[in-house]
């Protein structure tokens, strides 16, 4: 299987985390949590953002939401909040033991962030689970994909970023840890960037 590294998927509970052998593994950028939830920041947000510019091209720094069964528009404005003068958002679609978003809730929480921005966020979720059930549907195809499956084989789904290792069952390490691993879909590292970057304008 290619294990080419292109994005890294990284919250609070990655620290210490470095960007430095991120880079050098071949990264382009990474996706940090922000928020979830109508109040829950991710505590470990702003330093990684930070620490993460210095490493990697500011438009290719992007954040995500994780989504859950509490009010949409609250919950985009926990996002909002915290990812201010920011681009480049993600909402994530997945279980959440007795706090799941429905799809009703995951549908508003996108259109009432991609009225906000003045463009669809990007859609995390996996390719067997809430958000591949959600594309089955005719549920945000508009909007960027990036799509979870642990398998040696490619979403059946059609993405742009193919998340395939999570950090929890890491096979494939980096400066001796094991992280949430993507690839681009649809190109080499250079179309990554600017197709990440495209996502930030």
């Amino acid at each position: 299987m290619d294990t080419t590294i292109h994005i890294v998927d990284v919250n609070h509970y990655d620290d210490p985390v470095d960007f430095h052998a991120m880079s050098d593994a071949g990264a382009v950028g990474v996706i940090l949590k922000a928020t979830q939830g109508s109040s829950y920041k991710d505590p470990k947000f702003i330093e990684f953002r930070e620490r993460a510019m210095t490493v990697f091209d500011a438009a290719c720094v992007h954040s995500y939401h994780f989504l859950d069964d509490s009010d949409p528009n609250a919950q985009i404005e926990n996002y909002l909040t915290v990812t201010d003068g920011m681009r480049g958002r993600w909402l994530d679609y997945e279980p959440n033991k007795a706090n799941t978003c429905s799809l009703d809730g995951a549908t508003s929480a996108c259109h009432i962030l991609a009225q906000k921005q003045g463009s669809f966020p990007g859609m995390y979720g996996s390719d067997g689970g809430l958000l591949g059930q959600a594309l089955l549907q005719g549920h945000f195809t508009v909007c960027p994909l990036w799509i979870a499956r642990y398998s040696t084989n490619p979403p059946l789904h059609k993405g742009n970023l193919w998340q395939y290792q999570a950090g929890e069952s890491a096979t494939v390490m980096i400066g001796g840890k094991g992280y949430d691993l993507s690839m681009f879909m649809n190109g080499d590292a250079d179309a990554c960037k600017q197709w990440m970057a495209s996502l930030a304008q």
